[in-house]
Formats: structure tokens, C-alpha cells, sequence
């Protein structure tokens, strides 16, 4: 009688924050070995008890990251630049630095990065992945890392305006001037950490997609269904904003989306 040792997949999430880390745990969940990294010490117990891995990481404009963070099959890059705060030129400078710690790493064969549709100039229209903007610095971090990962597969997740649970438009509705006929583009945390584990699980080949949910109700119908009353002196215009088209995700995507109209999102 004998038994076959059972290797244990192995993914490395690269921030561990609102999005990274419900994604860690769903990947744990699912008899992963998760490492993930944060900025702040005080997660360090938070992940532990996630039975995650952690580790106190900054991805900085020069030298290469943690080489036992990055023993794994998968790295996932889950951390928003900061453009108000951060030259987007110091932000390409961390993403080619990481582009080479990674592209040394023989063990890593894909890359999934979270990108976003704020790639896509804010314009009319319906929006598909050709159609971004080649000055925007997350098309040229997404282009950075093509070029440099020649042998990992690279999955670029670009996506939509995150929301659920504390993360309320109807917050931004009460502070900002909007345009009530203009459509939104948004997509529910749960239905996107399913998604991006499912591309670490299961997608094998390099990709660009839209993550989006594939209903577009305008910020005008979002104010008077979910936060109940219309925003008193909304910026009104008839311009109708860009829409997100999410006909590539949905042909290789097998599941339902959870939340497919954010008229009925779920939040706290």
C-alpha cells in the first residue's frame, strides 16, 4: 500500500488589501497555499489567522522583492497606484523592477495583474479591450510587464469601480456633482474575487479582459433606487459616458455573475 505526497498549488498575492485580501482567503479556501504581503504590520495577525502566509512588504523604484515571497506558481499584483500622490513615472519604475524580480523566477508561470478601465478615455461609447489609452501609465505598466515576462503567462484583469459591502456610490453621490444620465461601470467584490480565481485556477494563456458587471443602469437610476433619493443639485448633461463591454469575459468566463446589475448590489 503507498500514497502519493500531495503538492499544494502555490500563489503569491502582492497586497493584501480591500480586494487582495477576500481573494487570498477565497484561494485558501480552496487548498491553496497563499503567501500575501502588506505595508502594514498591523495586518500581520489579521493574516495569520487566515491561516495565510504573510509578509511586510514595499515594492520599491529599485532592487528586486522578497525571493521566498516569490517562490510560487502564480503572482497576482493587486495594488492600486496612487496618481494623486505618486508620479506615474515612479509607479512604471516599481512595475519594471517587479517585472524582472519576477521574470527571474523559473517556478512562476502566471501573472495575473488587476488593472482598470480607467485605461479607456472617458468618452461616449462602448469601450473593448483594443480600445485603451496608450498614454495612460496602467496600459503602459500592462505593456511593461507583456514585454518583460516572456516566459510566464500574463493576465491582465482590468477592473471596473469596485463596490459592495462598505464601498457605497451613494457616499460619493452625497459629495460630488455627477452626470445622472451617464452609465456606470461597476463590479461587485464578490463577483471579482471569483473571477480572478478562476484565472489563477484555471486560465492558461495570456489575456487582456474587462471585468465589469454586464449591466449598465445610469448614476441617475443607482441615486433614486439604492440611496433612495436624487442627488439635490446633480451636474446634468446629456453625455453618456463610456461603457465597459464585457463580451470577451462572458465567452470564456463559465460562471454567473453573483451581482450582474449594480441596482442590486448588496452593502453594509
Amino acid at each position: 500500500m503507498f500514497s502519493i505526497k500531495y503538492q499544494m498549488r502555490s500563489v503569491s498575492i502582492l497586497g493584501g488589501g480591500w480586494l487582495g485580501l477576500p481573494l487570498a482567503i477565497l484561494l485558501r479556501n480552496k487548498n491553496w497555499k497563499v503567501k500575501v504581503s502588506t505595508t502594514s504590520i498591523h495586518k500581520i495577525e489579521d493574516f495569520n489567522s487566515f491561516n495565510l502566509v504573510p509578509y511586510l512588504l514595499t515594492v520599491e523604484k529599485e532592487g528586486y522583492l522578497d525571493s521566498d515571497f516569490l517562490d510560487s506558481e502564480v503572482i497576482v499584483i493587486c495594488f492600486p497606484p496612487k496618481f494623486k500622490s505618486e508620479n506615474p513615472e515612479d509607479y512604471l519604475l516599481k512595475i519594471r523592477h517587479l517585472a524582472l524580480s519576477i521574470s527571474g523566477v523559473d517556478k512562476i508561470k502566471k501573472v495575473v495583474f488587476v488593472s482598470s478601465t480607467s485605461v479607456y478615455e472617458d468618452s461616449d461609447g462602448l469601450k473593448s479591450e483594443p480600445d485603451a489609452d496608450i498614454n495612460h501609465p496602467l496600459f503602459k505598466a500592462e505593456k511593461i510587464l507583456a514585454e518583460k515576462l516572456t516566459h510566464q503567462k500574463v493576465i491582465v484583469a482590468r477592473m471596473a469601480g469596485l463596490m459592495g459591502y462598505d464601498r457605497n456610490p451613494c457616499k460619493y453621490f452625497g459629495i460630488r456633482e455627477f452626470v445622472v444620465e451617464s452609465a456606470v461601470n461597476y463590479i461587485h467584490r464578490d463577483d471579482a474575487t471569483e473571477i480572478l480565481a478562476w484565472l489563477v485556477e484555471h486560465f492558461e494563456e495570456s489575456i487582456t479582459l474587462n471585468l465589469s458587471a454586464p449591466n449598465h443602469p445610469t448614476r441617475g437610476q443607482i441615486a433614486e433606487i439604492v440611496c433612495k433619493k436624487q442627488q439635490p443639485n446633480p451636474k446634468l448633461k446629456t453625455k453618456k459616458g463610456k461603457i465597459i463591454n464585457t463580451d470577451l469575459l462572458q465567452q470564456i468566463y463559465p460562471k454567473k455573475f453573483l451581482f450582474p446589475d449594480p441596482l442590486k448590489f448588496k452593502y453594509l
